[in-house]
């Protein structure tokens, strides 16, 4: 005799529809958690105001800030200057670069009075070898 187990192909299905509830129940959760941008156009334009506590500036050289020129809430426009910064440091770098310049300056001055002292050897040493006063080495 042939035994059938009693709800043997409703065993096989059970799992296989919890599965797709599980699954369609992922998707749906995923789903409202991610949902994408609804803007994709150009700039907008409106009217309002923007507050703000923290600002990041940025200069072409570093140093502290000496005076803030602008008020919180005054427009600025492009460009302009909204801060100064202190000027103690590029003083002490055009100090250093002038010093730097000077010392370059007196080493070219050696150079060219070391040339003219070689120049000024050979003819001498030329001159000694023709009226054979010394010898060639």
């Amino acid at each position: 005799m042939s035994e059938t187990k009693p709800g043997g192909a409703a065993r096989m299905i059970r799992p296989i529809i919890i599965l797709v509830i599980l699954l369609g129940g992922s998707v749906a959760i995923w789903r409202a958690t991610h949902k994408p941008e609804a803007y994709s156009g150009g700039d907008v334009r409106t009217t309002g105001i923007v507050e703000s506590d923290h600002v990041r500036l940025g200069f072409h050289i570093s140093g502290r800030i000496q005076e803030v020129l602008v008020e919180e809430g005054q427009k600025v426009v492009q460009g302009q200057s909204i801060a100064s910064l202190e000027s103690e440091d590029q003083e002490v770098a055009v100090k250093a670069a002038r010093a730097a310049l000077e010392s370059a300056r007196a080493a070219v001055t050696q150079s060219v009075a070391a040339h003219a002292k070689a120049v000024q050897d050979l003819v001498r040493a030329r001159e000694l070898m023709r009226s054979q006063a010394t010898t060639q080495q």
